[in-house]
């Protein structure tokens, strides 16, 4: 099931800045889960006609012969722009950043004396990893989802919604190519023609929600 872009906005404002990029790229672009958190810097090229493509390291159809190629354009550029100033292996979204903004936030509210003051708790077994996995990503949203009040959804259904907006934007084709939904005898001139309808596709998500 797709989630409404309602609960997406209202998950998004219990969200670290981190994922809430993450949330933004994925929504935006169709992309699988592992796709956004292990995006990194040398993954992505940038086009003279000013379209990202981000070519994942990993990708579930490359053993067919197909690599996989998402456009990152629009809303999409701005909210990965922060991310690319690293090193260009490592991956953009740092659950350690995350981590701190959290900290950071629970220090301020234990500023007000409405509120419980925040008493950090020590446990070193439980630290940050170099990326964020599929738990990882899906616990922190689910969480979010609790205190905005909205049905919890998981970051797969995000896909979902993309194939939708996309579908009444435009057609069944483009969500396909979006989605790089593709068949093992395709050639790689039909990949060519399929990122650019994937570009297309994802120029118009940039004026849905």
């Amino acid at each position: 099931e797709p989630v409404s872009m309602a609960d997406i906005t209202a998950t998004t404002k219990h969200l670290s800045p981190v994922i809430r990029a993450m949330i933004a790229l994925h929504v935006l672009t169709g992309m699988r889960p592992s796709e956004v958190f292990r995006m990194r810097p040398c993954d992505i090229e940038k086009r003279p006609d000013g379209v990202w493509v981000y070519r994942p390291f990993i990708s579930k159809n490359e053993r067919h012969g197909h690599r996989r190629e998402i456009p990152i354009v629009g809303d999409n550029r701005i909210a990965l722009g922060p991310y690319l100033d690293r090193d260009r292996e490592s991956f953009c979204f740092s659950p350690a950043e995350s981590a701190e903004w959290y900290a950071e936030h629970k220090r301020l509210a234990a500023k007000c004396p409405r509120k419980k003051p925040y008493k950090a708790k020590a446990d070193p077994q439980r630290r940050p990893g170099e990326q964020f996995d599929k738990d990882s990503y899906r616990k922190a949203i689910q969480r979010a989802c609790v205190k905005a009040g909205v049905e919890r959804w998981v970051p797969l259904q995000l896909r979902h919604t993309s194939a939708t907006l996309v579908r009444e934007a435009l057609n069944i084709e483009a969500a396909q190519h979006l989605l790089g939904h593709r068949s093992p005898s395709m050639t790689a001139r039909y990949a060519e023609v399929s990122l650019e309808k994937a570009v297309e596709a994802a120029r118009a998500l940039q004026g849905t929600g």
